[in-house]
């Protein structure tokens, strides 16, 4: 990865493709950065409400948490 938006959006577009909850182990081979690089920019995807986890974070390194998409409002819906 080039820069620290190319991570994002390799991130991004993994957690797109699959549509299921991956762990930053899934995230890092998908994307081919590593475990921890995954898990850093997951953690700061999920701060900026575009990336869920399956529960409170431990620690910055929180390899097993499990993280998807949050979903995109719909057409029309008032959020």
């Amino acid at each position: 990865m080039n820069n620290n938006h190319d991570t994002r959006q390799a991130v991004i577009d993994a957690l797109k493709k699959t549509g299921t909850p991956m762990d930053a182990y899934q995230v890092a081979k998908a994307t081919g950065v590593s475990p921890i690089q995954a898990v850093r920019t997951l953690t700061k995807l999920t701060a900026k409400g575009l990336v869920r986890t399956d529960g409170p974070l431990g620690d910055d390194n929180d390899l097993s948490a499990q993280f998807s998409l949050v979903p995109e409002p719909k057409e029309g819906s008032v959020g």
